[in-house]
Order: C-alpha cells, then sequence, then structure tokens
C-alpha cells in the first residue's frame, strides 16, 4: 500500500478526534490495532467480496 505515506496529517488528525484504534466499535467485527490494520482488513473485504461477485455472474 504504497500510497498511505500520503495521508499521515490527515490520519494523526482522525485518530486525534477519534482515538479508536484498538478499540471495537460496533458494528463492525474487527479490531486493528495500527491505521495500517485498518486499511488492510479493509482492503482485504473488498477484494475478497469482488472476487465473490465476479464468480457468481454466468457467462453464456
Amino acid at each position: 500500500m504504497a500510497w498511505m505515506h500520503l495521508l499521515p496529517e490527515a490520519q494523526e488528525k482522525n485518530f486525534q478526534r477519534c482515538p479508536i484504534i484498538g478499540q471495537h466499535v460496533w458494528p463492525n467485527a474487527n479490531v486493528a490495532k495500527t491505521y495500517a490494520g485498518e486499511v488492510f482488513y479493509l482492503w482485504s473485504f473488498y477484494y475478497t467480496r469482488v472476487r465473490w461477485m465476479d464468480s457468481q455472474i454466468q457467462t453464456w
């Protein structure tokens, strides 16, 4: 995730305002201990979901 270096200021401000790293936030199932962990979880979810959706498309 090479683009993550572009967001350090925004990331810092976000988690100063809402200190939720490592905290369970309902209804989220994942509790990451770092910002990179949060991003990786989200990326993994979308990647898996798109692969599943693609597998449901029937080709003729």
